[in-house]
């Protein structure tokens, strides 16, 4: 059920990060090594909930725990392309530091996790973004690890479907929706660009 909106926090929700094999994209089972040749697949919906973010000014950002060559491989493979003007805005990697959600926030500038939603299939996942204390832990059972072990691990909700991400959004937090593009002269001291960049509170 829909919290109502003055239970939720004025808080904005800036980055989704979601960890890159299984959540986004299947990979054929054993071939981590020959990824030019192995049979390799979107997660159905994926695209979509990029889409839907990016609309929502929330940036997106990809884990993967594949060497950047692999990774842009992957990338390549499925036509995808990262920067500040493309659904997927970057790609992150392992650190030293042991915990790789917290080396963004870090990395990133920001005061705390609160900006990021995180979506993984992995325990470990799981644990680093509770760690980093993102404001939405989720975890997603349709990739690497089941329901069973997922729940035993930190985390707000699990997730069966990747299409079910707006929804549960939509039904916790304060939502964003896409600004019109109008013709309409700029208010006064305020141009046109930055009307349109007005945000309300996501969550």
């Amino acid at each position: 059920m829909p919290l109502p909106q003055s239970q939720k926090t004025a808080t904005y929700l800036d980055i989704a990060v979601f960890r890159l094999l299984d959540t986004c994209v299947n990979l054929q089972e054993d071939m981590g090594g020959y990824i030019r040749t192995a049979s390799l697949e979107a997660v159905p919906g994926i695209v979509s909930v990029f889409r839907w973010l990016m609309k929502r000014d929330v940036r997106v950002i990809l884990y993967s725990e594949l060497s950047p060559s692999d990774t842009e491989l992957i990338m390549e493979r499925l036509g995808w392309k990262s920067g500040p003007k493309e659904l997927i805005t970057d790609i992150r990697y392992p650190t030293e530091s042991g915990n790789p959600i917290q080396a963004m926030v870090n990395d990133l500038g920001l005061a705390s996790g609160r900006h990021l939603v995180t979506l993984g299939d992995t325990a470990e996942f799981l644990n680093w973004s509770w760690a980093a204390g993102v404001k939405l832990n989720i975890g997603a059972t349709y990739g690497s690890t089941s329901f069973r072990e997922l729940g035993n691990h930190p985390h707000h909700t699990l997730l069966d479907n990747v299409l079910g991400l707006p929804d549960y959004l939509v039904s916790t937090v304060i939502v964003q929706e896409p600004l019109p593009i109008v013709s309409r002269s700029p208010v006064m001291g305020v141009s046109r660009m930055q009307q349109l960049r007005l945000r309300l509170p996501f969550f």
